[in-house]
């Protein structure tokens, strides 16, 4: 059932201006982790003026309707006189973006719920929902799987029953860094299109962060829910003792944890274990993560010493280090305060705010 919130009639002018006879139901992301209500209260704010709207809006516990049905709005990106901008019901699925999956996942649930209840009232099919793409081509809805979401539109017109699971069914929590995977899924978390010859390689999982997975090689995140596990993580016990941050150690191994290839003359070194993360450690000098079961322990050592939060995006952390990834100076008013991490790279971390690069090394997560 529909919450009615219709907007101002002040708003009539720049989000609903003409008459509509809808032929069906157009289906969106908002592509932020924000509630229905916000979303609404966001398109009635009286400075919110631009030719941007929807009809309805769905999140875990409610769908919000914020536009009559016999009024268009603007959402579909075709122009003012578009198939879809003109003739389509437009309908947002909120938090997409949320950091529990399982919000998104009882949001996409009750939006096919209240989807099928409103195709039914007007004697409509499943034939009747279009996707934002299907009008402009943009990337929308990024995460719903319209084929999956039409089953379960189609399973309520049935009168079936489908509670709003407490799991996203596309997350895929047996997965782990260091896991070697497949792409099993049309797109990147990013949105855009995965090749065929991505899908035909095999890649290690060098970080996993809510719902999605960072593949080594291609540096690129995957929903953890369309890959496919072809191995596990490397988990074998080091030789001569337990190896912590202080640790001096010698490489054994032929390959980085991120893959590439182990030149010669790292092995002929020692290096100390600068920072500790499942089963990898970060080697000084060379700033690069090798597989605890690559290296042997040479000396020290602090085995007792916690391992550091594990950093992805989204963390809090603050800079500890004296330079910046590209060798500049960090001033000392940017390690007194705070930056969200907003991309990781290998042994960087993208800093927001500052928009700078910082070696994984030089933060600490708070």
């Amino acid at each position: 059932m529909l919450k009615r919130m219709i907007l101002d009639q002040s708003k009539q002018g720049c989000k609903f201006p003409y008459s509509m006879n809808p032929k069906g139901i157009c289906i969106h992301n908002t592509d932020n982790s924000a509630s229905a209500l916000n979303e609404r209260n966001n398109l009635n704010r009286p400075e919110n003026n631009a030719q941007v709207s929807f009809h309805v809006v769905t999140d875990e516990n409610e769908s919000i309707q914020c536009i009559e049905f016999n009024r268009n709005a603007w959402a579909a990106g075709d122009g003012g006189n578009g198939e879809g901008n003109r003739n389509y019901i437009h309908w947002e699925i909120a938090r997409n973006f949320h950091s529990d999956p399982a919000v998104f996942a009882a949001a996409q649930e009750r939006a096919a719920k209240d989807v099928a209840e409103e195709l039914k009232a007007r004697g409509w099919g499943i034939d009747r929902i279009k996707t934002h793409r299907d009008f402009s081509g943009k990337n929308c809805p990024s995460r719903t799987d319209i084929n999956k979401f039409k089953q379960k539109v189609q399973a309520y017109l049935n009168n079936g029953s489908i509670n709003i699971p407490s799991t996203n069914p596309d997350v895929n929590t047996s997965i782990q860094v260091g896991d070697k995977v497949k792409a099993t899924g049309k797109y990147y978390a990013t949105g855009q299109e995965i090749p065929g010859w991505v899908k035909s390689n095999t890649y290690e999982v060098i970080q996993v962060s809510g719902n999605k997975v960072l593949l080594g090689d291609i540096m690129s995140w995957v929903y953890s829910g369309e890959v496919q596990k072809v191995g596990g993580a490397t988990s074998t016990p080091t030789p001569g003792g337990t190896i912590g941050v202080g640790s001096k150690v010698k490489v054994t191994g032929s390959k980085y944890a991120t893959g590439q290839e182990i030149p010669g003359w790292v092995k002929s070194n020692t290096y100390e274990v600068i920072q500790v993360n499942g089963n990898k450690v970060l080697l000084g000098s060379i700033m690069s993560w090798v597989y605890t079961a690559d290296v042997i322990l040479v000396s020290g050592g602090t085995p007792s010493t916690p391992t550091p939060k594990p950093i992805g995006v989204g963390s809090k952390v603050k800079v500890i280090g004296s330079k910046y990834a590209t060798g500049e100076t960090v001033p000392g008013w940017v390690k007194s305060n705070t930056y969200k991490v907003i991309q990781v790279s290998s042994n960087k971390v993208l800093l927001g705010d500052i928009m700078s690069w910082v070696y994984t090394a030089d933060v600490k997560a708070v």
